[in-house]
């Protein structure tokens, strides 16, 4: 339902609207979650997913088996500030720079590009 009206909106803009998930970093976990990757690249219905939260060990082999002749977008992502504690944690400055220079490296440039 939303993807079809997501491409009604796009035609009447005359230019695309991208769809997407962000989903655990497996297929187990997405299946433990309710979520049927598999199901959703066949049927086309996301552009973009959005691999993890607090892990950079995501199965991106998986997903790229999947996905493999859809037009998806695999999107690795890293939250070391989602908590179980609503955020009561503060950052320090050391891992934010940590954080920072990660997301700067050409691995994680690697590990999207497929």
């Amino acid at each position: 339902m939303v993807r079809l009206m997501l491409l009604e909106v796009a035609q009447n803009r005359r230019r695309p609207l991208l769809l997407a998930a962000r989903v655990p970093c497996n297929l187990e976990g997405c299946r433990q979650d309710g979520f049927d990757i598999a199901m959703w690249a066949r049927e086309n219905l996301v552009d973009i997913l959005t691999l993890g939260s607090r892990s950079i060990d995501c199965d991106i082999d998986e997903f790229r088996r999947v996905t493999r002749g859809r037009n998806i977008k695999l999107q690795p992502c890293h939250d070391d500030h989602l908590a179980t504690d609503a955020y009561q944690y503060a950052i320090e400055a050391g891992s934010l720079r940590r954080i920072r220079s990660w997301t700067r490296c050409k691995t994680w440039k690697i590990l999207i590009t497929g």
